[in-house]
């Protein structure tokens, strides 16, 4: 039996000879795949792959495999289920697949923004979601990824002050946010 890994992670190991995989004997496969190094490892059949691309874990103690949202490996799965008939529907959180504009590569599929500037998901953009991205802003509350994309008005991949400002100026009607309600 050939070994397959699909849609998986292995960055930052080192193997018996070489880094991330050594092959004994015959020929592994791994499509779609983010795997460390510069390419395909020796013996390894790869289609698709990512090679020597940081995936962004979310990291933390314990560490924490969830990915960043501005990990390379969002989107960059496959989905095709006659090819690969056993990918799983959902990640590891029971999170849908795909979540975005494909699967994403690793255990775990990064939800997506829907509406920047709702903070506090209720259905509308009020004052209390820019007060919100104040305190993600000012580090005095630590949003979920969903919370922290949702405070990110202008979708630059950081929560500050003015994104807040620009919350509460659509609010008053007038600014927005990138794909506000």
């Amino acid at each position: 039996m050939t070994p397959e890994m699909i849609n998986c992670i292995i960055y930052g190991n080192t193997a018996v000879t070489g880094d991330e995989i050594h092959v004994v004997s015959g020929s592994p496969i791994a499509d779609y795949c983010n795997i460390g190094g510069i390419s395909c490892p020796v013996g390894v059949i790869c289609t698709g792959c990512l090679f020597d691309e940081d995936p962004l874990f979310v990291g933390g103690d314990p560490y924490d495999y969830h990915l960043d949202l501005l990990s390379p490996c969002i989107d960059q799965g496959t989905d095709d289920t006659g090819v690969y008939p056993s990918l799983p529907i959902d990640d590891i959180d029971g999170d849908a697949r795909p979540e975005g504009d494909g699967y994403d590569i690793g255990s775990d599929e990064v939800l997506v923004c829907v509406h920047h500037g709702d903070v506090n998901f209720d259905g509308s953009i009020t004052a209390g979601d820019a007060q919100m991205a104040f305190n993600i802003a000012l580090g005095i509350i630590t949003p979920t990824l969903l919370e922290e994309c949702a405070a990110d008005c202008n979708a630059d991949g950081s929560v500050t002050a003015g994104d807040a400002q620009q919350i509460f100026g659509a609010v008053m009607g007038m600014d927005s946010c990138v794909d506000s309600l």
